[in-house]
């Protein structure tokens, strides 16, 4: 009791040391202080140290035991300055009621939480601060709030047994929400990197995740065992194509595994994003917007998933590593740069219905892959660009190096495909290639080319000479679609692909037919698996290679280091980064 009322007595600042607590304070002469409290003689089996008062609470020094938040209706600050603290209870920081939690990094300051939980709040959290915090987290989460959760500023560096932060409300799962408005966050956890049961915005925020043992530790999908490739190409609709879920009848058992989550809505206005994960890099359960940021995605499925509309209006996206590369019912892509590298579908616009009774010729209702803006390159070992409905070009650049087995197409779509303004270069097999349809207002070509090897350019000029387009694929490829402006009803053209030229005077808006007529050069490898690298399309400019600086990470570091991935621009997988 004595110590107790000794807190009490020290409303505005709380100072904890190894063997003593004694308020802060610049105007009371050392003799008017309290006695000191021997706070070493607490051990964990002793009350926890209670904050009942709001206000402003301030803790350093090395403290064993909990301490436990139970204010009311009133806003607390917990401010850390250089506290090291230890619990064998429910976290080393236990939030059990509040208006509002502050907890405050004070400048330059070092400090840790070691316990089952870092952080576990009942009250709304935000983190902020010049400081540094170390969390971790031997049974849970790294830090959990029952409401929403804003990072403002401070390095956060968090190992999880379950999800690094998460934010929940199992009453109103809308109420658990996360706002990124600042801050370097560096997270290993076993579950999810950041998880939100409600909406998730970043408009700011240096976030590295490695979850679930990043994409080396990735479920098998359906079709890696079956040995055929993914998405719609032939038999790919009726199979399931995505990872297996691991069984288990352990209620308190981690099976989630990506490295951004949220089940409402997502926007991402800026950031930087390095993210590796077993299973899904960005994952919503809702709609997703991305306006800018700057993204290395390595994912043992789908690099960026919303289950309804996603759109694309800036950014810079290197996806090292992925099954497939981008999913939604929805896909808007108006700008940004975004290069691809994936194992089975670049782009997969889908409702989810690619069941075992669904016919995969069939287009789905509602479903659209649309690109108005920006520049795309990808590298598909499956389809390029697969909608289960419709594909729609306005402007933009999309260069594609396809499949090099005949079972997948670099275009492939369920109803219908338009082009009436942009770039588009396809290069892939024959044998399921496929063009724009009737209703484009914009010139297209398609040829099949013979057996071309990666790096045979592509080539596209006017009577007079001028290049109107020009690519250069990274696989080996018989089939290449070409549209661009420039191409006119009765205009003559010349098409050179490596070994291959042919010269083509247009008679309406489409030469060459797509479908099966093309034959099957590819051979019978029916895709699937993690492709061979690559060097980048002579025209794309240099954001691919080596992973750039990135600001307030650890020095040395290396995002490469997360793992040796296959992918064209480095991967993540093997050995966690050494966290300071």
């Amino acid at each position: 009791m004595y110590f107790r009322t000794c807190f009490l007595m020290i409303l505005s600042a709380l100072l904890l040391t190894a063997c003593t607590a004694t308020a802060e304070t610049e105007t009371a002469p050392p003799e008017s202080q309290p006695p000191a409290a021997v706070l070493s003689d607490r051990t964990p089996s002793s009350d926890p140290l209670q904050i009942t008062d709001g206000g402003t609470h301030t803790l350093t020094g090395t403290y064993d035991g909990m301490v436990v938040i139970d204010a009311g209706s009133e806003d607390v600050t917990l401010v850390l300055d250089g506290a090291d603290i230890t619990s064998s209870g429910k976290a080393a920081v236990y939030v059990r009621s509040a208006g509002n939690v502050t907890v405050t990094l004070a400048d330059g300051s070092e400090n840790r939480l070691t316990g089952k939980k870092g952080i576990h709040s009942e009250a709304a959290l935000t983190l902020d601060g010049g400081g540094k915090l170390t969390v971790d987290a031997a049974e849970g989460h790294g830090i959990i709030a029952k409401a929403a959760i804003t990072a403002a500023d401070g390095t956060y560096v968090i190992t999880a047994a379950k999800d690094g932060i998460h934010a929940e409300n199992e009453a109103d799962p809308a109420l658990g929400s996360i706002l990124f408005t600042g801050g370097n966050l560096q997270i290993v956890s076993e579950g999810d990197g950041v998880s939100a049961s409600g909406a998730l915005q970043s408009d700011n925020v240096q976030l590295l995740v490695n979850a679930g043992g990043g994409p080396e530790n990735a479920q098998p999908h359906q079709d890696d065992m079956m040995g055929f490739g993914g998405g719609r190409g032939f038999f790919g609709g009726w199979g399931q194509d995505s990872a297996q879920t691991a069984e288990t009848t352990d209620e308190n058992a981690v099976t989630s595994f990506k490295a951004l989550k949220s089940g409402g809505d997502m926007r991402l206005n800026g950031g930087m994003f390095t993210l590796g994960a077993a299973d899904d890099t960005i994952h919503t359960d809702a709609n997703l917007t991305i306006t800018d940021g700057t993204y290395h995605l390595s994912s043992g499925d789908d690099a960026v998933h919303a289950e309804f509309s996603l759109v694309i209006d800036g950014g810079l996206f290197q996806i090292l590593e992925s099954y497939e590369g981008i999913e939604a019912k929805t896909i808007d892509v108006n700008g940004g740069e975004l290069n691809i590298r994936v194992s089975d579908d670049g782009f997969n616009a889908s409702g989810g219905s690619s069941g075992t009774n669904r016919n995969p010729m069939a287009a789905e209702d509602g479903v659209y892959f649309r690109v108005s803006g920006g520049s795309v390159f990808l590298n598909a070992e499956g389809d390029g660009l697969d909608s289960n409905g419709d594909f729609i070009v306005t402007g933009g650049t999309v260069y594609v190096s396809g499949p090099t087995a005949s079972m997948n197409g670099a275009l492939d779509y369920g109803g219908n495909a338009e082009i009436h303004g942009g770039t588009v270069i396809a290069a892939g097999a024959s044998g399921m290639a496929e063009s724009f349809g009737a209703n484009s207002t914009q010139g297209a070509i398609m040829v099949n080319t013979g057996n071309q090897k990666a790096g045979a350019a592509v080539t596209l000029t006017d009577e007079s000479g001028n290049v109107l387009a020009e690519y250069t694929p990274q696989k080996n490829y018989s089939n290449v679609v070409i549209s661009c402006p420039g191409i006119t009803d009765g205009g003559t053209y010349t098409v050179t692909a490596g070994t291959y030229t042919e010269t083509i005077t247009m008679n309406g808006l489409r030469y060459g037919s797509g479908g099966f007529g093309g034959g099957m050069p590819g051979g019978m490898n029916m895709g699937g698996g993690r492709g061979a690298g690559g060097k980048k399309p002579d025209n794309r400019p240099e954001t691919g290679g080596e992973m750039p600086d990135m600001p307030g990470m650890p020095e040395g570091f290396d995002p490469g280091a997360m793992g040796g991935g296959s992918g064209n621009f480095g991967g993540f997988g093997g050995q966690p980064p050494q966290m300071p």
